[in-house]
């Protein structure tokens, strides 16, 4: 799912993805895996990203879904939300291009 903000309670695990593909040259240009970075912080500014990331999972998206960087998402507590997770993509092109996308996730336990 390509979201700008979200709600989820802590124990919920689930993909979210930042979709460049408008800022690219798609199908000649695409995301470089181990140049992308996906990271976090709480409300406070705290590094989060080993919180609630699963930085195992950072992947991008093929054929109908390139442009996508995509990241499992973990745990998180109610009082240090909302969390601001960056999505930072680098492209294959020369010179590479970089883009940016903040995604705002809050916890709320129901």
């Amino acid at each position: 799912m390509a979201v700008g903000k979200f709600k989820k309670q802590p124990f919920e695990e689930f993909v979210i993805a930042a979709n460049f593909a408008n800022n690219m040259n798609i199908p000649t240009e695409d995301l470089v895996l181990g140049s992308c970075t996906v990271t976090a912080v709480d409300v406070n500014e705290v590094d989060a990203t080993a919180t609630v990331t699963d930085q195992s999972t950072i992947s991008i998206g093929t054929a109908e879904e390139q442009g996508y960087l995509k990241i499992l998402i973990r745990a998180g507590v109610e009082a240090d939300s909302p969390y601001k997770i960056t999505f930072r993509g680098v492209t294959d092109s020369t010179p590479p291009e970089k883009w940016e996308k903040d995604v705002q996730m809050t916890i709320e336990e129901q």
